[in-house]
């Protein structure tokens, strides 16, 4: 039997644990919890493994080059956008063949019988087993219900105490026969707990759990990290952890005799312990880690950390190169994030998280978590695309309240969500603020972002927030009036004011907020008055946006199905971006697609194009060759005067209806029309760096003398162009290549990606 061990997830709620380092490279006892997968697989006589991945692909492959599993044969999956667990097994098909298979998360430490659930699996001849697991706490975990005869009746997603009818959870270990793969639509996320398995059962098929034998634990959030490292010091699972375990005490360095060790306690290589230090109970001191005299480390995980003499680490978890000061006090369900330094007395109380390579200052109190080097209020997870991009913990309805403060301040504000309860509850807390502020906030009913950026301009807002949830992950996305990304000083104000209290106001100074319906309906008419010509279109998403363009193109009778060949359309769920095939079935990437756009925007005798600035240079070439110019945000003074006439750069239903209309008029064909593009492939890759940023983009701003200077860096490259420009808020430098080939693009990203590892000694 072939196992696909799923590792492509970013890990969001074990943060700031997970920050820079994929969930299945997580260390466990100085091992990535990958390992310890493998070694399961391998002990029940599983050789043939593939991992899917999706995040941080490189670092994962590059530790199992360096580091091969011993009896595996293991090879790699990558997805370039989410799939869903269903979708990232089915790309492994030409892998698994036509036989029975196992698949398993690559971040959970288990030592279950899986030789006992491959032989039930086969004796029931099911299409799908599923790993069951009886859990004390079941509540966080999705619960399967079961017949006496392991046939599954119901699925239970995060229950209630009323609702927990049983104890056994789904560990997201399947075993399933081939034609399960059948069920999943090529290119559309699918997974097998929310949509595989609930059809199955619907229908009928043999689907059946079965409750392993042994210990499953997944470290998804940091106490259960934890807990998985003292569920092993106890002994309530055999797992090898490296070096004989006796009575409670896994020594691999020696230390002074005046240590006082409690049990259990495990203490890795190269451990460096002072006089009079107290270890234990359940501490687990990792490889490289110093521990100074008179400290205290208990109930604690301390991965290679530095805590000086007389610290105090109590049920805390201190990452990789971290340090903790002297007579600091690290409390219970606090995170000390990778190379951040907790300074001399200082406090973190209960539950504090410290960001990657951020800094406690000497004698402070923290009472809240710690995201920026300003403190908890910090700087703003904007992302590429000036979205304010994060988790739960990072955009809460306090800072919510602050962001709606600073729009209001400009005027009215447009405001809408989507994504159930949470989106909800941030962008209430967003239009309260825009009130506290003065101004008057407009709540609609637009359902994505093109459609929500109408409203407001509709409306003559001065700004559009619009909130989205999925899953963990929160994203509040800013429009300025013409529809434009937010400008600089808009986020230069927005990060000043989630650090700054919010003025109070009179009674009569406090803003309106009132209901506007029908912003769908408006946004449609408005599509319908650009609908012309007729080509022959057939569009396959399958999202709000994509249901909308669909009867727009019918209704302007765009739609030819008779045509023998046909442009196949695609929009982004956002309604930002259009996805394009020509009739020859080529599909065009990003970058092509607004290279085109651009083209027949100059065409139609238009003179400027506003885009972003890292749009591809070939739309310059365009330009040069078509008589036209390229406004590009943050280096050319005219980008917003020519933004609104640029709306279809940022509407993917404007842009087909553009791309429609052109081709009906003209007579040509979308593959005609590309070839007249200059030949470009474009390459994007999030290098990470959690040094000083700003030192390091001075240093590679030194590389070229014809650099150009603005929302980032970019200059030129013998081979192409090279975009590079430093995340706000995470650690990591963005990286975009154009040139003539896409291995050419993908070389220049791997160089830069090369000097940024060397850091600020690249000028040398």
């Amino acid at each position: 039997m072939k196992a696909v061990i799923m590792a492509g997830g970013k890990g969001v709620r074990l943060q700031p644990i997970s920050i820079g380092c994929p969930k299945p490279l997580i260390p466990v006892f100085d091992r990535p919890v990958m390992e310890y997968i493998l070694e399961l697989l391998k002990r029940h006589g599983i050789r043939e493994v593939r991992a899917t991945l999706q995040h941080m692909p490189d670092k994962i492959i590059r530790y199992f080059e360096e580091n091969p599993p011993e009896g595996i044969e293991l090879s790699f999956s990558i997805e370039e956008e989410p799939l869903g667990t269903a979708g990232s097994v089915a790309r492994c098909r030409d892998f698994l063949g036509d036989e029975d298979f196992l698949v398993i998360s690559g971040d959970a430490i288990c030592d279950m019988d899986l030789t006992g659930c491959m032989q039930r699996h086969f004796e029931k001849r099911a299409d799908a087993t599923i790993v069951l697991y009886r859990h004390p706490k079941p509540l966080e975990y999705g619960l399967v219900m079961t017949k006496e005869d392991g046939r599954i009746e119901r699925f239970i997603e995060k229950p209630s105490w009323s609702q927990v009818f049983c104890d056994t959870v789904n560990t997201g270990i399947y075993i399933l026969n081939p034609k399960v793969l059948d069920r999943v639509k090529p290119g559309v996320p699918v997974d097998f707990a929310k949509d595989i398995f609930r059809d199955m059962l619907r229908e009928g098929a043999p689907l059946y759990g079965t409750a392993a034998k042994g210990y499953w634990c997944d470290i998804g959030e940091p106490d259960t990290y934890a807990d998985c490292h003292f569920d092993i010091l106890s002994g309530k699972t055999e797992i090898h952890i490296g070096s004989p375990h006796i009575d409670g005490y896994c020594v691999m360095s020696e230390i002074p005799a005046s240590v006082k060790l409690h049990p259990p306690v495990y203490i890795g290589k190269n451990v460096r312990i002072g006089m009079n230090a107290e270890i234990g109970p359940y501490a687990v001191i990792g490889q490289g880690s110093s521990i100074g005299a008179g400290a205290l480390i208990e109930s604690s995980v301390l991965n290679g950390a530095a805590v000086r003499e007389g610290a105090e680490i109590r049920g805390a978890i201190i990452c990789g190169g971290a340090s903790v000061g002297r007579d600091a006090v690290v409390s219970e369900g606090c995170v000390v994030g990778e190379k951040a330094s907790v300074e001399d007395s200082v406090a973190l109380s209960p539950g504090v998280k410290v960001w990657p390579g951020l800094k406690v200052r000497r004698g402070s109190t923290a009472k809240f978590s710690i995201f920026s080097e300003h403190g908890g209020r910090g700087s703003l997870p904007f992302d590429d695309k000036s979205d304010i991009r994060g988790d739960i913990f990072e955009l809460t309805p306090e800072i919510c309240l602050r962001i709606g403060a600073a729009l209001g301040n400009e005027g009215t504000v447009a405001v809408g969500y989507a994504g159930g309860p949470a989106a909800e509850t941030l962008a209430q807390a967003i239009s309260c603020g825009v009130r506290a502020a003065g101004s008057d906030c407009i709540r609609h009913d637009a359902r994505f972002l093109a459609e929500a950026s109408f409203a407001a301009d509709m409306y003559g807002a001065a700004h559009s927030a619009f909130v989205e949830a999925t899953g963990e992950e929160m994203c509040i996305r800013i429009v300025g009036k013409n529809r434009m990304l937010p400008s600089h000083e808009t986020e230069r104000k927005l990060n000043l004011a989630v650090k700054a209290d919010i003025p109070p106001q009179s009674r009569e100074r406090f803003g309106g907020e009132r209901f506007a319906i029908g912003a769908p309906l408006a946004y449609e008419q408005a599509l319908l008055r650009q609908a012309a010509g007729k080509s022959p279109v057939r569009v396959i998403s399958d999202n709000v946006p994509a249901r909308l363009l669909k009867p727009v193109l019918e209704k302007g009778r765009i739609t030819d199905h008779d045509a023998a060949g046909y442009i196949t359309l695609g929009v982004s769920p956002d309604g930002t971006e259009l996805h394009v095939s020509d009739e020859e079935g080529h599909e065009l990437d990003k970058a092509a697609v607004e290279a085109l756009l651009a083209m027949i925007h100059f065409r139609e005798g238009n003179r400027v194009i506003a885009v972003t600035f890292d749009a591809p240079q070939a739309i310059d070439m365009i330009a040069l060759r078509e008589g036209g110019r390229v406004a590009r945000r943050g280096r050319d003074q005219d980008y917003e005067r020519y933004a609104h006439e640029s709306i279809f750069m940022r509407d993917a239903i404007l842009a087909a209806l553009k791309l429609c209309r052109y081709i009906g008029r003209e007579g040509t064909s979308v593959a005609e029309l590309h070839r007249q593009i200059p030949g470009f492939h474009v390459h994007v890759y999030n290098a990470p760096y959690a040094g000083d940023r700003g030192a390091l983009m001075r240093a590679l701003s030194m590389i070229s003398a014809e650099r150009e200077l603005g929302d980032g860096l970019r200059f030129p490259h013998k081979n192409g162009w090279i975009h590079v420009s430093p995340s706000s808020a995470r650690p990591f430098i963005r990286i975009v290549a154009e040139s003539t080939s896409a291995e050419a693009a993908e070389e220049l990203c791997a160089d830069i990606s090369d000097l940024i590892k060397q850091g600020e000694n690249i000028t040398d």
